[in-house]
């Protein structure tokens, strides 16, 4: 899969969440790409003021006085970690960083949200011992909270090396079924702190 097959696929997942869960709530989506500058394999980000850069995340929810960064990230499968014996999921080291950077400087909470679609380990996990299956569907956490519950970080993954969290983590908001029922929604924007 190429950078470009990887950017349309993250792009078709924000539009899915922003379309079904957001927009029809009366919140208002704003996609980072529409704010400001960007650079290329970088996208757009917050200047700082001694001219740091810091990446956004996809997009900025907002409903009167109520805004979220949201940063959704489509992942085909948890990574059985070996040593916690936990399955892991994650992200680059460094976007790990401007994420909290952009959620101190502008006062905002970050939420990431990621989407595990393939319940068979891959090879490699089950040669290490994982169990059969992996957990599927939509998982999701504030920043601020999974800032104080690492599962580990790796150097050897991601430009700058990777930030992983434990599955238990994260409130599982959607279970992965084809549909999505209110329920779901409803169980999604409580997550993301989002009250009606």
């Amino acid at each position: 899969m190429t950078f470009d097959d990887d950017l349309a696929r993250g792009e078709s997942i924000e539009d899915a969440v922003a379309a079904q869960f957001f927009a029809p709530r009366g919140w208002a989506v704003i996609r980072a790409k529409n704010l400001g500058p960007q650079e290329a394999f970088r996208g757009p980000f917050l200047t700082g003021p001694m001219g740091q850069k810091w990446s956004l995340p996809d997009f900025l929810a907002t409903k009167g006085a109520t805004k979220r960064w949201c940063e959704i990230k489509g992942k085909g499968r948890f990574t059985w970690h070996r040593i916690t014996r936990r399955w892991t999921t994650g992200i680059d080291l460094a976007k790990y960083g401007d994420y909290l950077a952009v959620s101190h400087h502008t006062g905002l909470a970050v939420w990431l949200l990621f989407v595990h679609e393939e319940s068979t380990p891959s090879d490699e996990d089950c040669a290490g011992g994982s169990p059969p299956r992996c957990p599927t569907g939509w998982f999701t956490q504030s920043l601020s909270a999974l800032r104080q519950c690492e599962n580990h970080r790796h150097a050897n993954w991601g430009r700058s090396g990777m930030v992983y969290w434990a599955r238990e983590s994260f409130q599982q908001v959607w279970p992965g079924e084809k549909s999505i029922s209110e329920e779901t929604l409803q169980a999604i924007g409580e997550s993301f702190g989002i009250r009606y």
